[in-house]
Parts: structure tokens; sequence; C-alpha cells
């Protein structure tokens, strides 16, 4: 779901595709019009504790770095929203040139990002993820636990001027412990 007013936008960014049976969400970023899509998902936090889902770098942005502004472009991106409009979110990035486990705190005990892939090891291959939303939030901001209230996608490469480009597949909620699965 995009803001109304940005609904065009979107569409010129993201793109269901398939192969074979499968399909998925294509994302190439387009020259001036980097833009964010969001789901609102009502979870149940007692039963849905993790959020999987797949990725696939097409494209990494040239010499992106998410801890610099004039940098700060991902080829995939995935945040989880907390509290609603104007909570708190964590970024997870797929990075060109940061090492995973790298963390940025772009709005203290509110907003931040962090670096789960990097490089092009893996470009154009899926790789899935698993995030414990309780332990995170934890960890990040310390509170009591707000359920999330959605997520969002971004591949952007507007600051780099560069090629930006992911596929996301198979968002899934799942109970706690389930994060233990091979990726």
């Amino acid at each position: 779901m995009a803001y109304p007013f940005q609904r065009q936008k979107v569409f010129k960014i993201y793109k269901v595709q398939g192969e074979g049976q499968n399909l998925f969400l294509h994302a190439q970023d387009v020259p001036g019009l980097t833009n964010q899509v969001f789901k609102k998902f009502d979870w149940d936090s007692k039963n849905e504790a993790i959020l999987s889902w797949k990725w696939r770098p097409q494209s990494l942005p040239k010499n992106g770095a998410e801890n610099n502004s004039a940098t700060n472009d991902s080829a995939c991106a995935v945040y989880i929203a907390y509290g609603g409009w104007g909570g708190k979110a964590l970024k997870y990035v797929w990075s060109t040139t940061l090492k995973p486990g790298t963390v940025i705190e772009v709005t203290p005990n509110k907003y931040y990002m962090v670096v789960v892939e990097s490089g092009s090891q893996y470009l154009g291959q899926w790789k899935t993820e698993f995030v414990d939303m309780k332990k995170e939030y934890q960890k990040y901001f310390r509170g009591d636990f707000q359920t999330p209230k959605g997520f969002g996608l971004l591949t952007d490469g507007d600051q780099t001027q560069s090629l930006s480009a992911c596929d996301y597949d198979d968002f899934v909620a799942l109970p706690e412990g389930m994060d233990t699965i091979k990726k």
C-alpha cells in the first residue's frame, strides 16, 4: 500500500513478476521516483513473533553505504513498523558496502537500520531471513513490546544515482522458535 498521492509512482518501481508458478515482487528504483511501499498487518504477537522473508538483490547501488546520507541507498530493505504512523521502526537492509551486523541509529530510541546481508557475493540468489520481532524490539527500544503495525519495502538508488533492484517473496509471520529453520 502506498500513500494515495504516490500510488502511480510505486507502480513504476514495484511490479509482480513470476518464475514458473512462483510470483514475487520485483523492485527497480527509477530515478526521481524512489518510494517505499507499506502493508498494514495485524500480527497476533503472542503466536506470530517471527517475520520471515526471502529477498534477492539484482543490482546493488554503486558505493551504497547506509551510514552516510550522500550514499544512503540499499538494493533491498524491509521495515518493521511498531506503534503506527510516527511510531518506531527497524529497517533491515542488504547493503552494498557495510558489513552484516552494522547498526545505524538514525533516530535514538525511534528508528534503527540493521545490515543483514552485504555485497555482491549472492547477487541474483534468494536468501531467507528471520527476525524475532519481540527480541529485536527489546534490543533496540528497551521498553514494553509494541505489536508491529505493518511492514514496508524500499529499493532505492537515488543518493548514488545508480541502478538498484531487488526481488521480495514469501513474507510469513511465524511462532517463536521457528527462526531455527535452515535458511
